[in-house]
């Protein structure tokens, strides 16, 4: 139960990465340990049913976390956006262009 909760949380992680533009999730997941176990549980997912139950109680508390998070993340990060979203593009622009420059 107890890396049941850790996946979870793990999870979470991953989620809020995806909900952060420029914030990879791979590389997030190989920082948490948990990349060549969850490319080996979703490649093989259903071509070994022999293994089935063991990758899909692996994969469920990952997603169910990333779920969770981009759920929560997604309505946090959108709440703190001003309704002037033209100024924070323009804003964004600005320094980029200036660093190629």
């Amino acid at each position: 139960m107890k890396e049941k909760l850790i996946l979870f949380i793990k999870g979470i992680v991953l989620g809020v990465a995806f909900v952060i533009p420029g914030v990879s999730g791979g590389t997030l997941a190989v920082l948490l340990g948990i990349y060549e176990e969850l490319i080996e549980a979703a490649s093989n997912f259903y071509k070994n049913m022999v293994n089935f139950k063991k990758y899909f109680m692996y994969l469920l508390p990952i997603g169910l976390g990333i779920i969770f998070s981009v759920a929560v993340f997604a309505k946090l990060i959108t709440s703190r956006i001003p309704s002037g979203l033209s100024i924070v593009f323009l804003k964004y622009f600005l320094k980029i262009s200036s660093s190629v420059f």
